[in-house]
């Protein structure tokens, strides 16, 4: 048995048909690609947001009007009352035993007077202080 049947030619409306089935089935595709991409990109947003809240626990806060680190405003305060102590305090005991001497009477050509004793016992004392606070700050 031959067939001789010539095949027959697809019609218009069956062309149509097809072409409507094949953009059907890439319309439902790409809306499933859009789906996957939509939900990759939520996951991604969710994973950065997560990771800039990670992030700004270690970032450092700023309290004051300067913009500092509450560490940095501890390092130029203990760097402030280190140099205070080690120019304040001799100039503060000078002054006192200049008071003493005057009340006292020394003359101005004596060679022991309580202004300059004072002055290196101030001086003493604000070392002393000095070494004291930074090696506070150190522990």
């Amino acid at each position: 048995m031959e067939n001789n049947e010539t095949p027959q030619k697809p019609t218009a409306e069956d062309l149509q048909e097809e072409t409507s089935e094949i953009a059907d089935s890439a319309r439902d595709s790409l809306n499933q690609i859009d789906k996957d991409f939509n939900d990759k990109l939520d996951s991604i947003g969710g994973r950065v947001k997560s990771a800039r809240q990670k992030a700004d626990k270690f970032k450092p806060e700023s309290n004051n009007a300067s913009g500092m680190t509450p560490t940095e405003a501890r390092g130029i305060g203990v760097g402030l009352t280190v140099a205070y102590s080690i120019i304040g305090t001799p100039l503060f005991m000078y002054g006192v035993g200049m008071l003493i001497d005057s009340a006292v009477g020394t003359p101005a050509t004596a060679t022991l007077k309580w202004s300059s004793g004072l002055l290196m016992i101030g001086a003493l004392i604000g070392v002393s202080f000095a070494i004291y606070t930074t090696q506070k700050l150190n522990k």
